[in-house]
């Protein structure tokens, strides 16, 4: 099965990739005393709210392609005759 993924869709989730990864990197380095590990929750949580956020105001909804519109059947409406 294959899922077609848009294209501003991956756009936003590889930016909601670099935020987490800045987080991870930036606590890590901030933290006092010996070398640590990063916040894996604070980024992980940080990329998926820019990720969500971008999509709220971008609308990135799947791209749909409305259904066609039929005239309305002459014979089923027009009276017997």
């Amino acid at each position: 099965m294959t899922i077609q993924i848009g294209s501003l869709s991956a756009l936003l989730i590889v930016l909601g990739c670099v935020v987490a990864l800045a987080v991870f990197k930036y606590t890590a380095r901030i933290h006092n005393g010996s070398s640590s590990r990063g916040d894996l929750v604070g980024a992980i949580g940080s990329g998926v709210a820019v990720a969500t956020l971008l999509a709220l105001l971008l609308n990135a909804s799947p791209e749909q392609t409305p259904a066609p519109v039929g005239r309305p059947d002459d014979t089923a409406t027009s009276p017997a005759r």
